[in-house]
C-alpha cells in the first residue's frame, strides 16, 4: 500500500526501508511491492551473489514485482514472458497436453535453468536453477525455440519456466537495492494499464532465438497463479512495446536477437543462430568480498559449482590486478591456485566421461549388431579372436579361440585352427562374423574346432 508519505519518499529511504534489519545472504519473503529501475542497464541477476550472470536487463523506470530482500539484494518475479532454458537430456518432446505444451521433464534430476543473457553461448552458460525444490520429472512446459551449435546439435529448449501451483513458487532473479526505487501509484498503474502494439506483425518478425516452435506466445495480461495482483507488461519495457520488445527493436522479437530476416529476399527466409547481448566488462570486487563469493561458491553442488568457476576465477584475476598490497595478492593467488586446480579436475573428469561414454555407446552399437546378426541367422558365429594359453604351438596344436564379446564375458564359442585360414592370424583381437561348421577334437582333449567357410571382420581391434 501506498500512502501520501511513500508517495514521496526518496530513492535512498526506500532502500533502507526494503533492506531494514535483513542480514546479507539471508533472502527473507515479505510482500509483493512494486519497485522502479533507477539506472539504465540495471540487471536481474540468477543469484544474489556478485558475480552471478543477468537473465535481463532494465532500462531506467522499468518496474519489478519484489516478493524479498536482504541487506544488499531483492529477489524479483519474472516477467510473464522471461524465457528460461533446459538442457536437452533433461527433456523430451511428446504430444501436446491439455494446454497445448510439448515439453516433458525427464531423467533423474532435471532442471530449469536461468538463461544467460550475457553470453553468446547460454546453453552452457547457464548454471543456476531457478527453481528449489525442482520440477519433478513429468512436468510439462511451453517450447519457445531451441538452441543448437554450429554442427546443428540440439543443447537445449527455451522454455517459459512454470508458475504456481505447477512450481513450488514463482519463477525468481535478483537486483541490487541500491539500483530500485519504491514505485508510485500512479507509476504502477501507467505501467499495467499499457495496450500492446497491433498483433499483425509479418511472420518474418516473429521471435527466432533458435528454431521456434509454433507454440503461441503467452498473454501479457495473464495473472500468474498465487498472485493477487495483475500483472500485464514484462519488465524491461517502454510505452508502446509488445511484452518482450527492448527500446529500438522491432516487435515480437524476444530480447537480445537481431533482425534475421531484414536484408532477406522477398520471399526468401533467412535462418539464424541467437544473438545474446554482449557480455559487460568484468568489475573487481574487495579482498573481502572474493573471500565471500569464493565460500558461496565452493559450497555449491559439484554440476554447479563446475560451470560457475569459470566465471569466479575471472572475477579473481581482473580483482588481483587492482590490488597494490603484495600481502593481499599472495593469499588471493592462493584462492586462484585452488580454482584453477579445481578447474583442471573438472576439465579432466570430463574428458574422461566423455572417453567413457563413447565406450559405452560403442559397446551398445556392438551389442546391437550381434543381435541383429543372430536374428538374421547371417552368421554361424560372432565373437571376439583372441590367442589361446594352452594351445600356443609348442606342445599342443596352435589354436585360437572365438569368444563371445557380449559385457565382457570371455565365454569360449570354439576354437580356430590358424592353418583353415590365411586371415586369422591378423584378426586376433577383433570381432568376427563366422560362417561354416564345427566338430569336437577328442584328440585335442574334447575341445570344439570350427572350420570357417566365411570369415568377416565386424570390428577393429579395441
Amino acid at each position: 500500500m501506498h500512502d501520501a508519505i511513500s508517495r514521496h519518499l526518496s530513492p535512498t529511504v526506500a532502500i533502507v526501508s526494503l533492506a531494514a534489519g535483513l542480514a546479507h545472504g539471508q533472502i527473507e519473503s515479505r510482500e509483493v511491492a512494486w519497485y522502479a529501475a533507477t539506472t539504465d542497464d540495471t540487471p536481474i541477476s540468477c543469484d544474489s551473489i556478485d558475480f552471478a550472470y543477468a537473465v535481463a536487463r532494465l532500462d531506467a523506470g522499468d518496474l519489478v514485482r519484489v516478493d524479498g530482500a536482504d541487506s544488499e539484494w531483492a529477489r524479483v518475479i519474472y516477467a510473464p514472458n522471461q524465457p528460461a532454458l533446459v538442457w536437452a537430456p533433461d527433456a523430451e518432446i511428446v504430444a501436446p497436453d491439455e494446454q497445448g505444451r510439448t515439453l516433458r521433464l525427464s531423467g533423474n534430476s532435471p532442471r530449469i535453468r536461468a538463461i544467460n543473457a550475457d553470453r553468446d553461448d547460454p546453453a552452457s552458460s547457464s548454471w543456476r536453477s531457478i527453481f528449489n525444490p525442482r520440477l519433478a520429472a513429468g512436468a510439462m512446459l511451453e517450447v519457445l525455440g531451441e538452441l543448437r551449435n554450429e554442427d546443428g546439435e540440439l543443447l537445449a529448449y527455451v522454455v517459459l519456466p512454470p508458475r504456481p501451483p505447477v512450481a513450488p513458487h514463482e519463477p525468481r532473479g535478483y537486483v541490487k537495492i541500491a539500483s530500485l526505487r519504491e514505485a508510485t501509484p500512479e507509476e504502477i498503474e501507467a505501467w499495467q494499464n499499457r495496450a500492446p502494439e497491433s498483433e499483425s506483425e509479418s511472420e518474418d518478425d516473429a521471435p527466432s532465438i533458435a528454431d521456434s516452435t509454433d507454440t503461441p506466445a503467452p498473454d501479457a495480461t495473464d495473472t500468474p497463479a498465487g498472485e493477487t495482483e495483475p500483472v500485464e507488461i514484462a519488465q524491461g519495457q517502454t510505452p508502446g512495446q509488445t511484452p518482450g520488445q527492448t527500446p529500438g527493436e522491432d516487435p515480437g522479437q524476444i530480447p537480445g536477437e537481431g533482425d534475421a530476416t531484414a536484408d532477406a529476399a522477398p520471399g526468401e527466409t533467412t535462418e539464424t543462430a541467437p544473438a545474446i547481448a554482449q557480455r559487460p566488462p568484468v568489475q573487481p570486487l574487495t579482498p573481502e568480498r572474493l573471500e565471500i563469493e569464493f565460500r558461496r561458491v565452493r559450497a555449491l553442488p559439484r554440476e554447479q559449482m563446475d560451470i560457475a568457476i569459470d566465471e569466479l576465477l575471472e572475477v579473481f584475476k581482473v580483482s588481483r590486478a587492482e590490488l597494490a598490497e603484495s600481502r593481499t595478492r599472495d593469499a588471493i593467488d592462493d584462492r586462484i591456485a585452488w580454482l584453477e586446480l579445481r578447474r583442471d579436475v573438472r576439465d579432466r573428469r570430463i574428458a574422461l566421461d566423455e572417453v567413457l561414454n563413447a565406450a559405452r555407446q560403442r559397446e551398445t552399437g556392438i551389442l546391437e549388431s550381434l543381435r541383429a546378426m543372430r536374428e538374421s541367422r547371417s552368421y554361424d558365429y560372432v565373437g571376439r579372436v583372441v590367442p589361446s594359453t594352452l594351445y600356443t604351438g609348442e606342445t599342443l596344436p596352435k589354436l585360437l579361440r572365438l569368444v563371445s564379446a557380449e559385457n565382457g564375458r570371455r565365454v569360449t564359442l570354439g576354437y580356430l585352427r590358424p592353418a583353415d585360414s590365411e586371415e586369422l592370424e591378423s584378426m586376433v583381437g577383433r570381432l568376427v562374423g563366422v560362417v561354416g561348421s564345427s566338430t569336437v577334437e577328442r584328440d585335442l582333449g574334447g575341445v570344439r574346432v570350427i572350420r570357417p567357410e566365411l570369415l568377416d571382420e565386424i570390428e577393429a581391434d579395441g
